[in-house]
């Protein structure tokens, strides 16, 4: 896919669910690339069927690709998306405080260890073509009160970064890290840059599966993007989705022996 400098971008007050509109244009035929961006959002999506508190202030945005890889690599967007939301938000931040934005397999951004962005991926397919829709929320001035891990949101952070400025910002990076990604013929590229922006890769973590919880340490990604945890005594496992949990650094074990 060839994708165009300037993607049409659709903006709206409030809405039910960016993801949901842009999931609706596939279904009415559209194919080419299109941004759904809203003020609010009333039924906002996050991971897991979780629900995304979308107050006005933030940024609320979906970009909708039709086939844009081939079925295997379509995975791969995940860390495509994030990586370009790394390196807008990162352009929009001080220099003495762009290490404290990192990136959170599979597809959160945090900053000081905090979440400050969610992305959701959502596919469907109708009359053989797949419709990939990624929803983006950033947290420019408000965050959630109540939730499972530690959040943040810029303001608090003292930071000011508009949700206008974000979509200007990340809109552009979106456009060049897609072209870099080359449909998955340079995903290696894309792993790299991602991996030296992630959080957490050397440490002890937890992963919680939908059946169980995994502990052990980051070392790192494999080729498709999943993500490597090393038990001391039991070898390596390889997992292909589930939510990071992890440790404060002052709980970190020592290296050594």
């Amino acid at each position: 896919m060839t994708l165009s400098a300037v993607i049409e971008r659709q903006h709206f007050s409030s809405v039910g669910s960016t993801n949901d509109l842009a999931l609706d244009a596939f279904r009415d035929g559209r194919i080419d690339p299109l941004w759904i961006t809203a003020d609010e959002q009333l039924d906002g999506k996050g991971r897991r069927g979780r629900n995304w508190v979308s107050p006005p202030g933030n940024f609320y945005g979906s970009l909708l690709l039709v086939d844009p890889a081939p079925s295997e690599a379509l995975p791969q967007l995940a860390f495509v998306i994030s990586l370009a939301l790394h390196k807008a938000l990162s352009r929009a931040l001080p220099p003495d405080v762009q290490r404290q934005l990192t990136v959170k397999w599979p597809n959160d951004l945090l900053y000081d260890r905090k979440k400050i962005a969610g992305i959701l991926m959502e596919a469907t397919h109708l009359a053989g073509r797949t419709g990939i829709v990624i929803g983006c929320g950033i947290n420019c001035t408000t965050s959630p009160v109540k939730a499972p891990y530690p959040v943040t949101n810029f303001i608090a952070e003292g930071q000011v970064i508009s949700a206008e400025a974000v979509f200007d910002l990340f809109s552009a990076q979106v456009a060049t890290v897609l072209s870099d990604w080359q449909a998955g013929h340079n995903f290696s590229s894309i792993r790299e840059a991602w991996l030296q922006r992630a959080s957490g890769v050397g440490e002890d973590i937890t992963v919680r599966l939908n059946d169980r919880e995994l502990e052990g340490r980051f070392t790192g990604l494999d080729a498709k993007g999943r993500l490597l945890l090393s038990h001391p005594e039991n070898g390596t496992s390889v997992i292909s989705a589930g939510d990071v949990f992890m440790l404060p650094l002052s709980d970190q074990a020592p290296e050594g022996h």
